[in-house]
């Protein structure tokens, strides 16, 4: 039981510290490169137009990249009812606390729980991971949802049964 406790407690610190760093003061700072304003302003159209389908910028045809991140988004502005650069940063910041919370739970099943700590501690202090979960970019999406897939992958590879093993194939593939 203690030893259940401390790993809760570990990861509850590790999750609220996760928090706390790309939480504070999260739309302090204006948009004020195009590729934010470029992640930014389509979720805002989406709902001005209700298509949710094709991401325009000033109402031409945005698909450059894929719609989820805008998706995440524009459902951070409905829920907020605000158009703001706090709500567009939520989904980018949520994007590193779930990578963060992925690589303490990856390391503590093949290793300890104090490397594990480490390890997600040393991901989340990481300049440029902090720096990339306070703006509304792709980058720290993609690295949490890449690492999702390889670590579902992996586990698969250690899996007897072709039940489980496929289970954690389609979640490998459905993330990558």
């Amino acid at each position: 039981m203690n030893s259940a406790l401390n790993r809760f407690t570990a990861l509850g610190f590790l999750i609220l510290f996760a928090l706390l760093l790309t939480c504070f003061e999260l739309g302090r700072m204006d948009i004020v490169t195009a590729n934010e304003g470029q992640r930014a302003v389509p979720p805002m159209e989406m709902i001005q137009t209700g298509n949710y389908v094709t991401p325009t910028i000033n109402g031409q045809d945005y698909l450059a990249k894929p719609p989820l991140l805008y998706w995440a988004i524009a459902g951070v502005y409905k829920l907020t009812g605000a158009f703001s650069e706090w709500a567009a940063r939520i989904p980018t910041a949520l994007s590193g606390v779930l990578l963060t919370f992925l690589i303490y739970l990856f390391v503590r099943r093949h290793a300890n729980p104090l490397v594990a700590l480490w390890a997600g501690g040393m991901t989340l202090t990481s300049y440029y991971v902090l720096e990339r979960m306070r703006v509304a970019q792709l980058d720290v999406p993609l690295a949490a949802m890449t690492t999702l897939a390889v670590i579902f992958l992996f586990e698969s590879f250690s899996v007897e049964c072709p039940g489980k093993r496929t289970v954690r194939l389609l979640v490998s593939g459905t993330a990558l």
